[in-house]
């Protein structure tokens, strides 16, 4: 094996096809690749030593080709791997088959067993270079071999029109299983139904469910990646059948086992309309053994994909070249009942950490003496003023505001930068490493700016209403109109750079925490 020097964003494997044959070497080769390829991995396989053309279409390549995309999952669960289909089912030349690869497909390597000359149109992808970037695997030992007889493989039917449907989120390995099978079957156009996000509140974490038009345009990039011969016809739908049932020029429809049910309804569904019954093609998916780390069994699902998420990057900080390194300034801020101040008490344990509890900074900055207080009685006169004590009367400065959104706004740009100002100059006096501000407005303050990171926690809201109910004693109306006057979830996912959910036990919780943690440790 090659020794690496430096970690490459994007590669490609270009391995013969008797590759397949062997899945006992799938994973070895896989978590070869992995440590040195951190993004995509594009597969090519081409034909073997003394064949000019890529073997048939049969259900045992496609048998292969996902035990390969599975154990590109135990290889590396949030790895992106992109096997190429296109000159697997039409023969040609490979610059005719794909005559716009080298803008495509954008890679930092080669990778490659030797068992074939490169070809020239895989001489000039992206930054690649013969010089440097392209990398010599030692073959694969040929070990006992799976499905290197057709004997027994069922014929590979294919179609002019075929559908699909899911949700598309986060895109996994049982995604590519999925339209892998439907791209082998395709041979003009493939219709995807995209279930829009209203149908999907009920999903685990569904918050950070990607917005429909990202899921649109990362699927339709991994298809046209792996053939980009086909039109690919991907519609928004609002029930469970979309296309499937309306659209006459249809002839089959492709399934994973646990959808079967789903997909036979289909024809039912066009048989009332009297449309033609669509050819049903089912595969299995299995659920997949991980070990190291991540040990376990599971399923390749997007509610696993996004619970992965949980305590890591999920947007790089914006470089802030403005603001000292140290101390490290981390937002922390999350809807009422979202575990917010629980997680905050458990950052303060870390060496190294001042915790902030910017709410109740927030009324020594009212206090007389402090420059608000001077603000606020010059803006709204001594009527908001104790006569007595000299402090400011908080309802009575809130009952001015109360019913008015423009004085309210006009409130809040005095309070906010000053309540920053003060919870900053606290810090500094302290000086610790980081800083942790915990905030329930921080987004709507506008302090991220003022801030290196932003961290969220959220739960589902019918986890926050019954938390805030059984917390302050209040009805289910009272605790929804609570919920309501602030930031959805989605909208300080957005803003945020770490996220947390502390809908189950304390001791997951604390797990993303602890990672989230461990990953600041390394970036500063």
């Amino acid at each position: 094996m090659v020794i690496w020097l430096t970690k490459m964003k994007n590669g490609l494997l270009y391995i013969g096809e008797s590759f397949l044959h062997n899945p006992r070497s799938f994973l070895g080769v896989l978590q070869s690749c992995a440590q040195h390829v951190s993004d995509v991995l594009y597969v090519f396989l081409h034909p073997d030593a003394g064949h000019q053309q890529s073997s048939k279409l049969t259900s045992t390549l496609f048998d292969n080709i996902s035990r390969l995309y599975i154990q590109s999952f135990v290889a590396k669960p949030d790895w992106d791997v992109r096997i190429l289909l296109l000159h697997l089912k039409r023969s040609g030349t490979l610059e005719t088959l794909y005559p716009n690869l080298s803008h495509t497909l954008q890679v930092d390597t080669v990778l490659t067993d030797g068992t074939a000359p490169l070809p020239r149109i895989l001489h000039g992808l992206g930054s690649v270079s013969l010089s440097n970037n392209i990398h010599y695997l030692s073959s694969p030992r040929d070990e006992e071999s799976v499905g290197r007889s057709e004997s027994g493989s069922e014929a590979w039917q294919t179609y002019d029109e075929v559908v699909i449907g899911g949700t598309f989120d986060h895109i996994h390995a049982g995604h590519k299983v999925l339209l892998t099978n439907a791209i082998l079957r395709c041979q003009k156009r493939l219709t995807i139904g995209l279930t829009v996000q209203e149908m999907l509140q009920k999903k685990r974490l569904a918050d950070l469910i990607q917005p429909i038009e990202q899921r649109k345009e990362i699927l339709h990039k991994f298809c046209s990646d792996i053939d980009p011969s086909l039109e690919y016809n991907i519609q928004p739908i609002h029930d469970p059948f979309g296309p499937s049932t309306v659209d006459p020029t249809l002839q089959a429809v492709v399934a994973s086992e646990e959808t079967k049910d789903g997909a036979l309804a289909i024809n039912v569904e066009r048989a009332k309309k009297g449309l033609s019954q669509l050819a049903v093609h089912i595969f299995p998916l299995h659920d997949v053994a991980v070990t190291g780390k991540q040990e376990g069994v599971r399923s390749m699902s997007s509610s696993w994909s996004r619970q992965q998420m949980l305590g890591k990057v999920l947007k790089p900080p914006s470089p802030h070249p403005e603001l000292p390194r140290r101390p490290y300034l981390i937002g922390l801020t999350g809807g009422s009942g979202s575990g917010k101040s629980s997680i905050g008490k458990y950052l303060a344990q870390k060496p190294g950490v001042l915790y902030v509890d910017c709410d109740k900074l927030a009324h020594e900055a009212y206090k007389k003496g402090r420059p608000l207080h001077a603000r606020l009685v010059a803006e709204y006169g001594t009527d908001i003023v104790d006569p007595t004590s000299g402090e400011i009367v908080r309802r009575k400065l809130g009952s001015i505001v109360f019913s008015d959104e423009a004085a309210r706004h006009k409130l809040n740009s005095l309070v906010w930068p000053a309540v920053m100002d003060y919870c900053v100059e606290t810090v500094r006096r302290a000086s610790p490493d980081v800083a942790v501000f915990d905030a329930a407005l921080l987004i709507e303050a506008g302090w991220g700016k003022s801030l290196h990171e932003i961290w969220v926690t959220f739960v589902p809201e019918e986890e926050a209403m019954r938390r805030i109910m059984e917390r302050d004693g209040i009805d289910e109306t009272a605790a929804k109109n609570r919920l309501k006057t602030q930031m959805s979830n989605r909208d300080r996912i957005e803003q945020a750079n770490v996220v947390f959910c502390s809908l189950w036990e304390y001791s997951v919780t604390r797990q993303q925490v602890d990672d989230a943690w461990n990953g600041l440790l390394k970036r500063i």
